[in-house]
């Protein structure tokens, strides 16, 4: 047996790297657009095959024979990534933009200078699109065109995302989940929901639904063990002076104490004992959750019983309890609950850990106060996926704009962006720093472009826009310049941003890459 190295040097390197980035880019970029091309993936099992128009998908499929392309294909792939992970969508235009930069054939003496002059450009083009953008939330129409144009003209698609994005409105609480049925269903749940119910059957008030429905409740929530009944009495007899239930939501409750709850169901005193969701450090956080959309504070047992100034009841028009979940409905706290939100989606996506993530996510879908849920069915595995796969993304871009709006689509932003920076028109001063820093900025000024000549291509039409309205673009359906807004081809701001940072960041990584080592190749 003999080992051999594999080490790459400089343009050998880069070489190499870019050939695999091509080799990645030219099969995902054919999916661009409305007139965009299928890609068909192989079953590696023997199965039937996957006919596909997402670009993530055709992306994470394609695995090279030659390590070092490889690696360039993979290093694309993190561009897909990390774009879909921040803004659900936006993949195909991320791995467009990043071959257009990677390809530059501009001679450059000072990569660093260079570099520098691409992070400059992105910078003043982020501000171009702000400048441009608009706000969509609550807006049916401009909803629906964005989750058109990302399910690549699914009106099916469409329809059912833009009835789940209109009542969850600015949370984002829509999840996408794989059903058996070979139908795709969607339901809608109001209230904040988690995974935790009443203790034992005494405490069902709704024999036909076997549920506890409460209409007008105080909600006390408590960060330890409650044991001793007689140190919630203030608190219940409040509850009772003014008609109300007492919901109690603790991280833990002895069996005794809740004996004397469900014995006071009879008396006509519903207090409900809820265990508090998660374990360990996740409970504390899903506890802080509840108590800021019921408007009470997280109190010890120590504060409870010693009637404490600190202690605040919430209040919540209604509750259901079932066996195995609780839904909260009729929060008065939404102000506090909406900068909640605000503030878990900053932390979900500083957040490197998928598992964390994931449940950061969950957070939020459950603060929201409203969540929707779609089941995608089909008849076939490979229909399924594919229709899971554009859901998703149409998912992520409708949430996307509703966080930070929309601009003109089919790649009209980007390219008017480019044109306003080249005219000096924009909100900055260009800085002549160097020749390289200057052709860094050329670079990304000229990749820009890239989607909106990829999307023509995939439909047989030459670029022609005559108008420097920043709405205008090109109908890639009948090649006629038109209104990008009133023709309904919008994007999320959000998902060009992402797409644009995230493809000049791996283009720098290749472009200042000085050597590449794989593994050792084993020879027989």
């Amino acid at each position: 047996m003999e080992y051999r190295d594999i080490i790459y040097y400089d343009k050998d390197a880069r070489g190499r790297l870019i050939a695999g980035i091509n080799k990645l880019a030219n099969a995902v970029k054919v999916t661009l657009g409305p007139l965009g091309k299928s890609v068909i993936l192989g079953n590696p099992s023997g199965g039937n095959p996957t006919v596909t128009k997402d670009g993530v998908s055709v992306a994470r499929y394609i695995k090279l024979i030659d390590p070092i392309e490889d690696m360039g294909a993979q290093l694309v792939k993190q561009v897909s990534s990390k774009t879909v992970s921040a803004v659900g969508d936006g993949t195909t235009t991320s791995t467009v933009i990043a071959q257009a930069l990677i390809n530059s054939d501009q001679e450059v003496s000072n990569v660093t200078e260079f570099r520098k002059g691409m992070e400059y450009a992105v910078e003043e083009c982020v501000k171009i699109l702000s400048m441009n953008s608009k706000s969509c939330v609550g807006d049916k129409s401009i909803i629906n065109n964005i989750a058109l144009t990302s399910s690549n003209g699914d009106k099916d698609i469409a329809d059912i995302v833009t009835k789940c994005a209109l009542v969850t409105k600015e949370s984002g609480g829509i999840e996408v989940v794989i059903t058996t049925s070979n139908k795709t269903t969607y339901k809608i749940t109001e209230g904040f929901k988690f995974s935790r119910g009443y203790a034992n059957s005494k405490f069902i008030n709704s024999p036909s639904t076997a549920q506890c429905i409460l209409n007008s409740s105080l909600v006390l929530t408590v960060s330890d063990k409650v044991e001793n009944f007689r140190d919630i009495k203030p608190i219940l007899s409040h509850a009772s002076s003014i008609g109300k239930s007492l919901i109690i939501i603790a991280k833990e409750f002895d069996e005794t104490f809740i004996d004397v709850c469900a014995r006071n169901v009879n008396m006509n005193n519903m207090i409900i004992p809820i265990v508090a969701p998660d374990f360990g450090e996740n409970a504390i956080f899903n506890l802080e959750d509840i108590a800021i959309y019921c408007g009470s504070t997280v109190a010890t047992m120590v504060e409870v019983a010693g009637g404490s100034d600190t202690v605040r009841l919430g209040e919540l028009s209604s509750v259901t309890v079932n066996k195995g979940h609780t839904v909260l409905n009729g929060s008065t706290n939404m102000n506090e609950v909406v900068a909640r939100v605000k503030q878990l989606k900053n932390l979900s996506k500083e957040s490197e850990n998928d598992f964390d993530k994931k449940n950061i996510e969950n957070r939020i879908s459950q603060l929201s106060a409203c969540t929707a849920t779609i089941s995608v069915g089909g008849h076939t595995e490979s229909e399924v996926k594919e229709r899971f796969d554009r859901y998703e993304d149409t998912v992520g871009a409708v949430i996307a704009a509703t966080e930070g709006g929309c601009i003109p689509g089919g790649g009209a932003a980007l390219y008017h962006t480019s044109r306003i920076f080249r005219e000096g028109k924009g909100p900055f001063v260009v800085k002549n720093i160097s020749e390289d820093f200057n052709k860094g900025i050329d670079n990304v000024l000229e990749a820009i472009c890239s989607p909106i000549k990829q999307i023509l291509i995939n439909a047989d039409i030459e670029l022609n826009i005559v108008s420097d309205d920043f709405n205008q673009g090109i109908d890639a359906k009948t090649g006629k310049e038109m209104g990008m807004f009133e023709a309904g081809v919008i994007d999320p701001l959000n998902v060009t941003v992402s797409a644009l940072t995230n493809a000049v960041s791996i283009a720098s990584m290749v472009m200042t890459t000085g050597c590449v080592i794989e593994s050792p190749i084993m020879n027989a």
